[in-house]
């Protein structure tokens, strides 16, 4: 079970750090609102990975 966590940590952190690199090459390029919504979309993955982690160890 720990294992699979672990696994799932990793793979939600390594398609946020690409997301959120994706967005700094997508504001390099001027396309700042590209960038902005990059940002809220791997904010919003952390935050909805972290909330169903946290409500399936309390239900």
């Amino acid at each position: 079970m720990i294992m699979i966590i672990v696994l799932t940590i990793v793979f939600v952190l390594a398609v946020t750090f690409k997301t959120i690199n994706y967005g700094r090459w997508s504001a390099r390029q001027g396309n700042w609102r590209g960038a902005i919504g990059l940002y809220v979309i791997a904010l919003l993955l952390l935050a909805l990975s972290a909330g169903v982690y946290i409500y399936n160890q309390v239900v």
